[in-house]
């Protein structure tokens, strides 16, 4: 790999609009999760107790507060195509679940989707981001290549000329044998 990592704390993160960015820490102390908690996945309840349930899934409050969580969003600090991946809890140990997955080689390969909540036990994958990749038809592709215009007037001209050969030669051979 090859780029730059700068490890700061809030009060030195200086300019993030060219970065990606790992922002880590428990949601009571993380005043950039406080400050996205609209914008996440799984968003925390307004006084930080308990991860909310969303369009995925239900989470019971008591659940909600052991759980720890991953994800991955547009950095709102870019103006480029920038992510932030946000790893946070209510707790310390729910963080620290959702940090095995990210942390463990082991684990990793299991990664899917934008985000994904861990209790300790398991770890449950989410995609909520539409997906980038649209299946482009043969046709779209074809249409969307710039020599196609080129090619179709060479083609028709070509079969213009042979179709005008053959009458020339059919209108010859012809007049040859009504002579004859």
């Amino acid at each position: 790999n090859s780029g730059e990592l700068r490890v700061c704390t809030e009060a030195t993160i200086g300019d993030v609009s060219n970065a990606n960015l790992i922002v880590i820490g428990r949601y009571e102390n993380n005043s950039i999760a406080q400050q996205l908690n609209n914008e996440l996945f799984f968003q925390f309840s307004p006084e930080g107790t308990t991860i909310r349930p969303n369009e995925k899934i239900t989470i019971e409050p008591n659940y909600g507060a052991i759980l720890g969580s991953v994800q991955l969003i547009d950095s709102p600090y870019s103006t480029e195509k920038r992510g932030l991946l946000l790893v946070s809890g209510v707790t310390d140990e729910g963080m620290l679940q959702a940090v095995e997955y990210i942390g463990s080689t082991d684990n990793v390969w299991r990664l899917s989707g934008d985000a994904y909540i861990a209790d300790g036990e398991n770890a449950y994958f989410y995609k909520f981001k539409a997906d980038n990749k649209k299946a482009v038809s043969q046709w779209n592709r074809l249409m969307a290549t710039p020599q196609l215009l080129l090619a179709v007037v060479v083609v028709g001209a070509v079969v213009l000329l042979l179709a005008i050969a053959v009458v020339v030669l059919a209108v010859k051979y012809r007049k040859r044998g009504a002579h004859e």
